[in-house]
């Protein structure tokens, strides 16, 4: 008897050297021996637990690091994608920023355009008053002169009349005054030409004045007009400062977008690299969790099914051992 139990303890052995586990104890081990059919069944219903639930955790592990190199490799592609939409950005952004630059050099050309065009505006609206002024000035000086035509008027119209009080006393005084009566003729000849010519004078000047008068309006005029002109022109002036102000507001704010977008380049380039590691790190435990399955599936072990989950196994198995060990404490019980 004893050496058959040693036989089947040597065949049980030897089995679990070659990795099978899933050999039973089928002889009764009677007495003391009843302890090593315990230690034996406990020892390969142990050996089929763990490295069923080594077999399993590794397949977890792998088909988890499988899933975090997807999703690792997912973001670092994703990060890719989003470094180069914002590099991209960025370029646009540079773009827009010298577009504003330009614009606020353009707007401070263009104002001070509009101040040399306000200052010349200004000068030509100083120049208009004293046209303005002349022009007054030739009104009043056209008035005295036709004042003093009309008093040549007055002085032909009296020779003319002595002239002919002088030809009637030449008629009168007979051949005594004929050759009176000739300087007569002659000087109320040119008291005629005088007035008419006066008179000719006259309707000049008062052409001179009325062309006079409405210059000076269109000249009083155009003066209002400049002054609009002139208040417009710092209306704009204005306006073209407050762009400008804003321009430079503009550049401003653009500029810190650029750094700022800069900064989130940096932090997607640093994820995209994690993520890379990561992806790398998840793919060798996988590949550690491959080998090990490999190494597992050496043995030859029970189905799982043998036994309820693996860990209510494994607390079950924790639960057993004690009472087994008190139940066969010694081999001289059996």
């Amino acid at each position: 008897m004893q050496q058959e139990i040693v036989g089947d303890v040597i065949d049980k052995f030897t089995k679990l050297s070659e990795g099978d586990l899933r050999l039973n104890v089928d002889k009764d081990y009677p007495g003391d021996y009843a302890a090593i059919k315990f230690a034996i069944e406990n020892t390969v219903t142990s050996l089929n637990q763990t490295l069923l639930v080594i077999d399993s955790a590794a397949g977890q592990v792998s088909a988890g690091a499988a899933q975090v190199s997807d999703g690792a490799q997912a973001l670092a592609a994703g990060s890719t994608e989003q470094a180069s939409s914002v590099e991209e950005l960025t370029v646009s952004i540079g773009k827009i920023a010298e577009q504003a630059a330009d614009n606020y050099e353009n707007v401070k050309l263009a104002n001070q355009d509009t101040e040399q065009a306000g200052r010349d505006i200004n000068a030509g609206n100083e120049r208009m008053l004293e046209l303005s002024k002349a022009m007054a000035e030739i009104g009043a000086t056209s008035n005295q002169i036709a004042n003093i035509t009309k008093v040549i008027e007055d002085i032909a119209f009296q020779t003319n009349i002595l002239a002919l009080n002088a030809a009637i006393e030449a008629a009168r005084a007979g051949s005594a005054g004929k050759g009176f009566a000739v300087v007569a003729d002659e000087v109320r000849s040119l008291a005629a030409k005088s007035a008419e010519a006066a008179k000719q004078t006259a309707e000049l000047i008062r052409n001179s004045v009325e062309a006079v008068a409405k210059g000076s309006q269109l000249s009083n005029e155009t003066v209002k007009i400049l002054e609009d002109v002139g208040k417009s022109s710092m209306r704009v002036i204005d306006g073209f400062t407050k762009i400008g102000q804003a321009s430079a507001e503009q550049s401003h704010a653009i500029e810190q977008v650029k750094q700022g977008l800069g900064q989130v380049s940096a932090v997607i380039q640093t994820n995209a690299a994690t993520a890379e590691e990561n992806s790398a790190t998840s793919e060798e435990m996988a590949a550690q969790a491959v080998t090990l399955r490999e190494e597992v599936s050496k043995f030859k072990l029970t189905k799982q099914e043998t036994y309820t989950t693996i860990p209510a196994a494994l607390e079950a198995a924790a639960q057993q051992r004690p009472l087994e060990a008190n139940k066969h404490q010694g081999f001289g019980k059996y």
